[in-house]
């Protein structure tokens, strides 16, 4: 997505979202503009998100298994054998 931004010597650029992030956390924007409500919010002003939104990596306990989805595309290791097995029983 890209948005517009005002930096603090007045001049207007067109940035992504990964970059807005960025610029407000350095300090480098005076204001964007919300495309979701029409207009510019202006940085240190206006609400934008909350920090643990912006800042914040997750911290929160894994649930996931260890090796769940680390690589879904791969077969077991004894794939080929039971395959084996189970057409030698068919014949």
């Amino acid at each position: 997505m890209i948005i517009r931004v005002q930096y603090h010597n007045g001049i207007y650029d067109l940035i992504s979202a990964n970059t807005l992030q960025h610029l407000i956390l350095n300090g480098k924007i005076k204001m964007f503009y919300r495309y979701s409500e029409k207009r510019w919010i202006t940085i240190g002003v206006e609400p934008m998100r909350k920090d643990s939104q912006v800042l914040a990596p997750y911290s929160e306990p894994e649930r996931r298994a260890p090796q769940a989805y680390k690589n879904p595309f791969s077969w077991p290791n004894n794939l080929a054998s039971q395959l084996s097995e189970i057409n030698a029983q068919l014949s």
